[in-house]
């Protein structure tokens, strides 16, 4: 013969409830709350968005052009001061040490086809983006003022 089993007992924070410990049950929020939660957060990353132009203002298309394309190498102020090109002459267009020239045509036509081994060209621009991205260069350069450029 077995000795007998001693009685199971159930504590009330481990009782199940639809497969979910009493704990949890009363722990869980309710799924329109859920959503409501997520529709918040949704909402309160769009104005985010909507606010940055409202905290730093509207950039330029020459700005954004120049940060795409340029800021790599020449950084976001276009000093040339980037881990990889730090040191290298003709990265830091703000002062007028120039490999063939400074002004606005050799520029444009500079960053159109660029230099091998040192500068990738940039036909894939249109006349008008490179345009805009000179234009970009001589705003940080001083040499006009902003939004002025044509």
């Amino acid at each position: 013969m077995t000795a007998p089993q001693p009685p199971i007992t159930v504590r009330p924070d481990r009782a199940t409830r639809s497969g979910r410990t009493a704990r949890r049950a009363r722990n869980a929020r309710p799924a329109g709350a859920k959503a409501g939660l997520a529709l918040a957060l949704l909402l309160a990353a769009a104005l985010a968005g909507a606010g940055c132009d409202l905290i730093s203002p509207k950039r330029s298309e020459g700005e954004t052009l120049w940060r795409k394309h340029c800021a790599e190498c020449h950084g976001l102020g276009g000093a040339g001061n980037t881990p990889r090109y730090m040191g290298k002459p003709y990265a830091d267009l703000l002062d007028d040490v120039w490999r063939v020239g400074g002004d606005t045509g050799t520029l444009r036509e500079s960053t159109r086809t660029g230099y091998f081994g040192e500068m990738p060209a940039f036909d894939h621009l249109s006349d008008e983006e490179i345009r805009l991205v000179v234009d970009y260069l001589r705003e940080l350069r001083d040499e006009i003022a902003p939004g002025s450029a044509r």
